[in-house]
């Protein structure tokens, strides 16, 4: 009789550790390490929440959303081929924007009255500033543009009334300036004038009294300086002083 109890004993330990050997272990019951759909959850919360602040036309940014529009630093995605008509219009939060590597047009009225703005550098990639873009963005102090010989065009009265605007260096390969590009901009006290740029309109500036017109010796600008720098108002005279560079 203790022999088959004995036996019973056995057979009901080796039972058990068979059960024991089968059960599956889930990520979940050990505590030690996250699940997959954890990880999978914070790698999405910790994404770029930068796109989110633009309305878009395929790989044109159209607008700003309500979260955009609060921004007061603003970085364009590198997607990004233009930012368009009257995009970020009257928006008076904004304080600075970086342009994405990919951006090759800003269009007309982009950053009309954006009267905040205090700075913007171009990327390689532009090609076109359009009519207006920064219009009336009176508190625009420094303007960048890059050495690539990428620009070619700046349209009418893209600059205008940036009035605290003190110096710009136009890049080469820039060939259209519109009608007062930079007029009025009567803190200005410098301007680089590229070799590549032809058929400059009269008045396009509206610089401070003998701010300095740098240009190229024999370059268009050289040779017909008179032309787009005197005050037809006032005087026949030039009213800013020419420098070669």
């Amino acid at each position: 009789m203790k022999k088959l109890l004995s036996f019973g004993l056995v057979l009901l330990l080796g039972i058990g550790l068979l059960c024991g050997c089968g059960k599956n272990v889930t990520p979940t019951d050990n505590p030690g390490q996250p699940s997959s759909e954890g990880t999978k959850a914070s790698t999405t919360a910790s994404g770029d929440a930068d796109t989110d602040y633009f309305t878009w036309d395929e790989d044109t940014i159209t607008g700003l959303t309500d979260i955009g529009k609060e921004q007061t630093e603003l970085i364009i995605p590198d997607t990004a081929k233009s930012i368009g008509m009257s995009a970020f219009l009257g928006d008076t939060n904004l304080i600075k924007v970086s342009l994405g590597v990919g951006l090759e047009e800003i269009g007309e009225g982009a950053f009309y009255m954006c009267k905040s703005l205090t700075e913007v550098s171009f990327p390689d990639s532009l090609k076109k500033i359009d009519s207006s873009a920064f219009y009336f963005c009176e508190s625009l102090q420094t303007v960048t543009f890059s050495d690539s010989e990428g620009l070619e065009e700046i349209g009418d009265d893209a600059f205008a009334m940036c009035k605290i605007l003190e110096k710009i260096e136009l890049p080469e390969g820039l060939t259209s300036l519109g009608k007062s590009a930079f007029y009025p901009c009567t803190k200005m006290n410098s301007v680089y004038l590229p070799a590549s740029l032809e058929n400059i309109p009269a008045n396009v500036f509206g610089l401070k009294t003998n701010a300095i017109v740098y240009v190229k010796e024999g370059s268009w600008a050289d040779l017909h300086y008179s032309e787009f720098v005197s005050n037809i108002i006032m005087s026949e005279d030039p009213m800013y002083v020419k420098s070669y560079y």
